[in-house]
């Protein structure tokens, strides 16, 4: 396979929202990194991908809808069987939105992966 190929084979696999959402996620340092995240999948499917991503499998990972969320444990997205469909659809009210049309649409979450206190930022 040639990178052109490849290239259109990924631009492809960008462009199809119809099956999944796409997260920003960002923590209160500055670090973002995307995650892509299929709508039939869960919550736990959500923080088990954040865990590979970050390489860590710790407990103390958390995720918030907004940074001022942060300050309280119990804010917290719940680790549950929750589809990704069925939760952002309950709080797509409480979920920023960082893409504009054309793009697909990206939602921004928080991040806090017990490394530091976000208070110190």
């Amino acid at each position: 396979m040639n990178s052109s190929e490849f290239n259109r084979l990924i631009t492809r696999w960008y462009s199809n929202t119809n099956t999944k959402y796409y997260f920003v996620i960002t923590k209160c340092c500055g670090f973002e990194f995307i995650v892509p995240v299929y709508k039939k999948q869960t919550l736990r499917d959500l923080y088990y991908i954040l865990a590979l991503e970050h390489d860590s499998f710790s407990i103390s990972h958390s995720l918030y809808c907004s940074r001022n969320d942060m300050t309280n444990i119990d804010n917290a997205i719940q680790v549950d069987n929750t589809t990704i469909h069925d939760w952002v659809n309950s709080n797509r009210v409480n979920l920023e939105t960082v893409t504009m049309p054309p793009e697909p649409l990206a939602y921004r979450l928080w991040f806090n992966d017990g490394h530091h206190n976000c208070n110190e930022c």
